[in-house]
């Protein structure tokens, strides 16, 4: 009867590893800002651009967050405001750009991170009129700046140090799914 019982109880728990979705992670929107928070004094995005030989920009990144699969599907657009210092024949200006950028997520398992690409910047605006006038231009450069970072520079790096079921998708994460609000990395192809 014990062995019965056993037999019944191991078939259930077999069942429920492979049929019901248990083998997935969720990693929340809330989980990838403060993810960002968290390396934001590390790793900040700092870059130097030229701008068609007329102008210098030097953009520091900041205030990032995220939003997954809410505006566009399959796709996380995120909010950031940078410090720009442009140096130009017309003078030097300091302003702040707020923009959204919409990126496309990819699971890379070798890494055991979530990167993005196909960046595009979806509006940006600054306190200066004579910045937003040279915006046009400086729209793909920020954007090419903003694509080869993300290309070197996960959005969430997985830890098998944290929560036991991050470390199940560490060691056996295949792809994702974007979900409204979340990242579902899937143990399955």
């Amino acid at each position: 009867m014990k062995k019965l019982l056993l037999i019944i109880i191991s078939v259930v728990a077999i069942a429920l590893f492979f049929f019901i979705k248990p083998f997935s992670y969720s990693l929340t929107e809330e989980r990838v800002n403060r993810y960002f928070i968290e390396r934001a004094d590390s790793e900040k995005f700092n870059k130097q651009i030229a701008i068609s030989d007329l102008a210098e920009a030097s953009i520091k990144l900041s205030d990032m967050t995220a939003q997954i699969g809410r505006r566009e599907p399959n796709k996380i657009q995120f909010d950031a405001k940078a410090s720009i210092d442009v140096k130009s024949l017309l003078g030097n200006r300091d302003t702040t750009l707020t923009f959204s950028l919409s990126a496309a997520p990819y699971y890379n398992a070798d890494e055991r991170a979530i990167y993005v690409k196909d960046v595009e910047i979806l509006n940006a605006t600054t306190e200066s009129s004579s910045v937003n006038a040279m915006m046009p231009v400086m729209k793909p450069i920020l954007e090419d700046a903003l694509s080869s970072y993300f290309e070197t520079k996960p959005v969430y790096q997985l830890n098998p140090e944290k929560r036991w079921k991050e470390k199940l998708a560490y060691r056996f994460g295949k792809g994702i799914e974007v979900v409204p609000g979340n990242i579902i990395i899937t143990f399955r192809d």
